[in-house]
């Protein structure tokens, strides 16, 4: 209920999807719960709402986010281009290490709700 209530809160906003959305592990996991009167489960009825993607987020401890999927609200900003730099050799291998930063770049704040 609590998603479906914040994909209307973001369509009445005037962004009307396509929505993507990341939850904590335990509530991704709810979402796998079989409908008792057919086969579809919770996740199956979310996904035809949030058609971009639903992933679970271990990074997450609890809740989720929501937000309306588009570079016009949000993208990716590559800071560095990928370095790769050599550490050394490891038994009978070499070991290197790649670099890259990455920062979020939100243009619509309003268009990210937060599901607690």
């Amino acid at each position: 209920d609590q998603i479906i209530d914040a994909v209307t809160k973001l369509d009445a906003a005037g962004f009307h999807g396509p929505y993507s959305m990341a939850l904590a592990p335990a509530q991704y996991n709810l979402l796998l719960r079989r409908y008792p009167q057919g086969d579809g489960t919770e996740l199956d009825h979310i996904r035809s709402i949030v058609t971009d993607g639903v992933i679970k987020a271990p990074a997450l401890k609890k809740g989720g986010v929501l937000l309306a999927a588009g570079i016009q609200y949000s993208s990716i900003a590559i800071g560095q281009d990928m370095v790769t730099a050599y550490n050394g050799p490891v038994g009978d291998l070499l070991e290197f290490q790649i670099y890259e930063s990455l920062a979020l770049l939100v243009r619509a704040p309003e268009s990210i709700l937060v599901l607690k």
